[in-house]
């Protein structure tokens, strides 16, 4: 949702928010549909791909918006997360790849004795 302050969002902007959506959330590799996360207001090119748990907010407490602990132990930054996000996009618009990412290319990321509900997982990279 957009906020009363921010700037119009144009169709380009619009189309790219929509494809980060359809790509899976890149801290924890949860399949789509996700959500933009904005790490500024109305950057709307630099938005991430974020599932519910990831982006925090009433319910989600270990997400962005919470203790971020879910993005600890991905070890993810707002930068990585914006590169992949980018990344991510790239590729669901060249049709090199699927919406979600394959089981087979997932870690567990989940620490032991983390208050985290269940073991998430990223893609491998090389």
């Amino acid at each position: 949702m957009r906020s009363l302050n921010s700037k119009h969002i144009d169709p380009l902007e619009s189309a790219y928010m929509a494809d980060a959506k359809r790509c899976g959330c890149v801290v924890c590799d949860a399949d789509p549909p996700n959500q933009a996360h904005h790490p500024e207001q109305g950057q709307h090119f630099c938005v991430i791909s974020v599932c519910p748990d990831c982006h925090g907010g009433p319910g989600y407490p270990h997400g962005w918006h919470g203790d971020k602990s879910r993005w600890r132990a991905a070890k993810m930054t707002p930068l990585k997360a914006m590169n992949e996000t980018r990344r991510r996009v790239e590729l669901l618009r060249a049709g090199k790849t699927s919406i979600a990412l394959p089981q087979q290319s997932r870690r567990i990321v989940a620490k032991q004795g983390s208050a985290l509900s269940s073991s998430k997982c990223l893609p491998r990279r090389a």
